[in-house]
């Protein structure tokens, strides 16, 4: 059996994986929680923001849940992409047309990271710093491997 696992990933083309081999859902689930843990750490080292311990975490790991609600949107929105406009969204894009299904749902997860998380960090710092932080989660932390799904099979 050879996988290649990947973090900051949830498309629904990977839905699979998790019938076929359920404790891989485990697997991506920490791979992401370590991935928003450092994205946060860095960012709220970069900017200078300390936080008591438990809010450190509360932030972790709500951005890590949000990350997941975005990520499945972008995973849903994807689907009715390939079921409505029937182009293959199991392989890389193969044209430019094809390109726009994959951004747009990378792009509306995104902006749902920038939204949650600026929400979340918004009630532990500054505005113009809590901006800052959602924007930093949203482009790091998008589905970017949506653009590369053949490096799953």
């Amino acid at each position: 059996m050879n996988n290649k696992l990947y973090n900051i990933v949830f498309p629904a083309w990977a839905v699979w994986m998790f019938f076929v081999y359920p404790p891989l859902i485990f697997i991506v689930l920490a791979a992401n929680l370590v991935i928003d843990g450092l994205v946060v750490l860095l960012t709220l080292k970069l900017n200078k923001v300390k936080l008591i311990k438990e809010d450190l975490i509360k932030l972790i790991l709500k951005a890590w849940g949000f990350g997941f609600v975005a990520d499945l949107f972008g995973s849903i929105l994807m689907t009715i992409f390939i079921e409505v406009f029937d182009f293959n969204g199991y392989h890389a894009p193969e044209s430019l047309i094809e390109v726009f299904p994959f951004a747009i749902s990378i792009f509306a997860a995104a902006f749902l990271i920038v939204f949650f998380n600026y929400n979340l960090a918004k009630k532990l710092m500054e505005k113009c710093t809590a901006k800052r932080f959602g924007f930093i989660m949203g482009i790091i932390t998008a589905p970017w491997f949506f653009l590369f799904p053949e490096m799953f099979y």
